[in-house]
Formats: C-alpha cells, sequence, structure tokens
C-alpha cells in the first residue's frame, strides 16, 4: 500500500513539472526517485557583426541579413588566403558582404551574420543532409536571406535544380524571409538557369552578374592583399586570382543593394 502511495505521488510530481514547462530528468536507484527541472535557456546567438546608420536624419530600423555562401562571400586562412572575408578582396571592408553592410548602413542600422556553405554545393548526392549546416545562424531572426552559392557546383549536375528549390525551400519553411539569389561570378548557363527557377521575383529575387567575369573585375595574379594581421601579401594562387577583386566585389555590392532598394 504504501508503495502503491509512493508510486502515485511521483507521478503527479511529473504532471506538475511538464505543465511547467520545464524538462524532466529521473534518475531510479533501488527504488529511491529522484528529481528536477531545468529551465529553458533562451538562445543568445549573437550577429557576427553590426554596422550603425551612418545617414541623415533618423534611421528606418534593423536590418538583418543572413549571407549564405561560398568562399566569394567568406573563406577562412589557409596556405594561399590570409584573410577570414570574401577570397581575393584587398580587405575585410571591400569584400562585397561588407560594402553592401556599408551601402545599407545609410538607411539603416545593419545586423548580419554567414554562413558557409561551400560543402553543401560539392555534395554529389543527399544535398538535403547538409541543409542542417544553416540551422545555428537560422536560430537567428533576418529580415533578408542572399543566397550566393553555385560556382562549385559540377556542370551537368542532375539534382542540382531541384536541390536549389530545396535550399529556398527550407530556408522558407525557417522564417519568412525575402531571399536574393545571386548568380554565377563564373558565368555557368545550366548553374543560373536552376537557380532561377526558384525565383518567383517577389519573395525570391534574381540578381544576375552578367558581364562581371573579366580582368577588370578579377583579383588578378600578383595583387596586394591584407592578411588577419594586417600585413601585406601578393596573391600568387590561380585560384585565387579569378576570383572578385575589389572592382568586382563593389559591382556585385551595387547589384544586391540596387535589387534591395527595388524591393
Amino acid at each position: 500500500m504504501k508503495n502503491r502511495k509512493n508510486w502515485i505521488i511521483t507521478v503527479l510530481a511529473l504532471l506538475l513539472c511538464i505543465s511547467l514547462g520545464g524538462n524532466v530528468y529521473l534518475y531510479t536507484h533501488r527504488q529511491t526517485v529522484v528529481q528536477y527541472t531545468v529551465e529553458q535557456e533562451p538562445y543568445t546567438h549573437q550577429y557576427d557583426e553590426t554596422v550603425p546608420y551612418s545617414g541623415e536624419g533618423e534611421s528606418k530600423g534593423e536590418l538583418r541579413v543572413l549571407y549564405v555562401g561560398n568562399s566569394i562571400t567568406q573563406h577562412a586562412t589557409c596556405d594561399y588566403w590570409w584573410g577570414d572575408w570574401g577570397m581575393a578582396a584587398s580587405s575585410r571592408e571591400m569584400d562585397y558582404v561588407h560594402q553592401l553592410a556599408d551601402m545599407l548602413s545609410g538607411e539603416y542600422d545593419v545586423s548580419f551574420s554567414l554562413s558557409q556553405l561551400s560543402q553543401w554545393e560539392i555534395m554529389g548526392h543527399d544535398r538535403h543532409e547538409g541543409l542542417q549546416l544553416l540551422d545555428s545562424e537560422m536560430k537567428n531572426e533576418y529580415d533578408l536571406v542572399v543566397i550566393q552559392l553555385g560556382e562549385n557546383v559540377p556542370a551537368g549536375d542532375a539534382t542540382f535544380q531541384t536541390d536549389f528549390a530545396d535550399l529556398v525551400e527550407y530556408i522558407q519553411s525557417l522564417q519568412d524571409v525575402k531571399i536574393y539569389v545571386v548568380g554565377n561570378f563564373w558565368p555557368d548557363e545550366g548553374t543560373d538557369a536552376a537557380k532561377q527557377a526558384s525565383c518567383d521575383g517577389e519573395s525570391v529575387i534574381w540578381v544576375g552578374l552578367d558581364g562581371l567575369n573579366t580582368p577588370e573585375y578579377k583579383a588578378g595574379m600578383g595583387t596586394m592583399v591584407e592578411g588577419l594581421d594586417g600585413t601585406q601579401h601578393a596573391i600568387e594562387h590561380q585560384g585565387v586570382s579569378i576570383h572578385p577583386g575589389d572592382a568586382g566585389m563593389t559591382a556585385i555590392a551595387q547589384r544586391l543593394y540596387d535589387a534591395i532598394q527595388a524591393g
């Protein structure tokens, strides 16, 4: 009878804990029950960077942007690259992400984060499994998402159009945001067509990069760029040299800015 009474008390205590919204942990040892609750901690991840309003009069408010991209958006340091920003920009401030933030700060207080998704691009199959790489950053709230992907996708990839649509739908399932899809810097008609198929001109906007695949917009061999420690380095890697240089980064930022301004 005593054991039955203790069991009823335990069940009632469990129901009370659940109704209070906590997680319940039970440990049993020789019929002794210990129970406690853990309060849910709010998610406190901060945006990667903020750029304060720099215009005249009052700011239009905060504009929160997520960039989902490859090395043109962000590349970590390695033997042939010395920054952690858009590859081949001469400094952090000169990549398209920071130039666009500077343009937008004339009207808004800008906060942004970056998600490097090159790994998703090169997956030969099951790209859907790679979408979880976005989950951490998507816990922040955003007004805009910029998708700059496609340059590393193998030519003739049979599933890319479906996979890219899956990427767009995944982001939309997590947040109601406007998405800007950037065309390939190195043109590929098939890849661009696959990306454009997901654009509707309203919630998903196409931003083409036609005409930028020329020497004047590329970094080029021997161009001097800054490293994380502030020292200067000459680009000596062919793969880095064909990335957009400062002029190319400015052009990408300007095309995105114009698209955002157009609504």
